[in-house]
């Protein structure tokens, strides 16, 4: 039998331009502008950006416009749940989704 590994979470702040979704370890930067998404390995998210938490979530589904003029919204897993294990792999339901600005703080 194999041990269950469950994804860690990533806490969701907005700053100035970007959503940032951090582990503890990494982070991604989102731009908010055109959508973007950049790695870092910051382990610390500098307080001079006045970070606002807006919750957390388990990952990243994609982005989506809603209109051609509107900005790219980020969608986030805000629920899953673990279905079964199969051929060593976790297999995993999406219970939840929302945008960055609808992760609600009750997942914290």
């Amino acid at each position: 039998r194999h041990a269950i590994q469950l994804i860690a979470m990533f806490e969701v702040f907005s700053i100035s331009g970007h959503y940032v979704l951090h582990d503890g370890v990494k982070s991604l930067w989102c731009s908010k502008l055109d959508g973007k998404v950049v790695p870092s390995n910051s382990t610390i998210l500098d307080e001079s950006l006045d970070p606002v938490c807006l919750g957390t979530c388990h990952g990243i589904v994609g982005k989506i416009k809603f209109l051609p003029e509107s900005p790219d919204n980020l969608v986030l897993i805000a629920d899953k749940e673990v279905v079964c294990q199969l051929h060593g792999a976790t297999v995993q339901r999406i219970n939840e989704i929302g945008n960055a600005t609808s992760i609600s703080r009750d997942h914290l």
